[in-house]
């Protein structure tokens, strides 16, 4: 499936027309948000991280979950 393949996986970054396209109905929120949105979320949440260690965790989730960030 897409939204496992971290590579091509973007998230709620995929358009309602894609999402259609795609087959995602219904597995990823309602709601769309841009690449860049999704990078200022994920960086702000980067920032929330009191340790390096918790940063670092966080981000090889996130590179396991979405490459594309």
């Amino acid at each position: 499936m897409l939204l496992e393949r971290s590579l091509f996986n973007k998230g709620t970054a995929f358009t309602p027309e894609e999402r259609r396209e795609l087959g995602l109905l219904g597995l990823l929120p309602p709601h769309h948000e841009t690449l860049d949105e999704q990078v200022r979320r994920a960086y702000e949440a980067i920032e929330d991280k009191p340790s390096p260690l918790e940063k670092h965790i966080y981000l090889r989730q996130l590179q396991d979950s979405n490459a594309t960030l």
